[in-house]
């Protein structure tokens, strides 16, 4: 394992370097580098820093020590060179976190209910956004989201949702890169939306019931 990375505020400038944080949703709401990218260690790792983070960039994993490990060992087979910190060092020494904790399905449906809900954006793929979603919501997909948050109000609340949460997690800091900090993730996605009995906008099904003429 390399030495890890001084903290310094120099993390947060995007200019100069890339930061993954490799922890789960929750904890990354609860508090994180601000600019940093939430690429948890339990998911398609590699691919999302393939897929997000360009490559020769000054990279710098966020995480645990047991996860940091990890993430080295996993991106080193794909190539990428990192540097590391764990996220107690950042907070011993005392610099800024920003949070934005997961909102839950059943209060953000009362939020829609109510007509105080912000604008909600979906950030799976195109083909998924048509087959379910929660309402409506401005669908994004992630793998293009940086080059449209310009159509996004920064003054204004954000929900971001996908199909488990990891990928809208994902999308918070690639959002607050663009200087969107408002935004929030919706726990679970529509995963656990659908788990607890949430309405949904689903196409309709066509009726293919033989008719009554037809041979067998």
């Amino acid at each position: 394992m390399p030495a890890e990375v001084r903290p310094s505020l120099d993390l947060t400038d995007p200019k100069k370097y890339e930061v993954v944080d490799i922890r789960d949703a929750e904890p990354y709401g609860a508090g994180h580098i601000r600019n940093s990218r939430n690429i948890g260690i339990d998911g398609r790792f590699e691919t999302g820093v393939g897929i997000i983070v360009p490559w020769g960039s000054k990279l710098v994993l966020v995480g645990s020590p047991e996860g940091l490990k990890e993430g080295l060992f996993r991106l080193h087979r794909i190539g990428y060179d990192a540097g590391i910190i764990a996220m107690e060092s950042w907070s011993k020494a005392k610099l800024p976190v920003l949070k934005s904790p997961p909102i839950a399905p059943d209060k953000l449906h009362g939020l829609m209910e109510k007509g105080t809900a912000p604008l909600i954006v979906d950030v799976r793929e195109p083909s998924e956004w048509r087959s379910l979603r929660i309402g409506t919501v401005l669908n994004l997909p992630l793998k293009s989201l940086a080059s449209h948050t310009g159509l996004l109000d920064p003054k204004e609340e954000l929900m971001v949702c996908c199909r488990t949460g990891y990928r809208s997690s994902m999308a918070i800091g690639i959002l607050e890169r663009a200087g969107l900090e408002k935004a929030t993730s919706v726990a679970g996605g529509t995963t656990a939306w659908t788990k607890v009995g949430l309405p949904t906008i689903e196409p309709e099904k066509k009726d293919v019931t033989p008719s009554q003429g037809a041979k067998k």
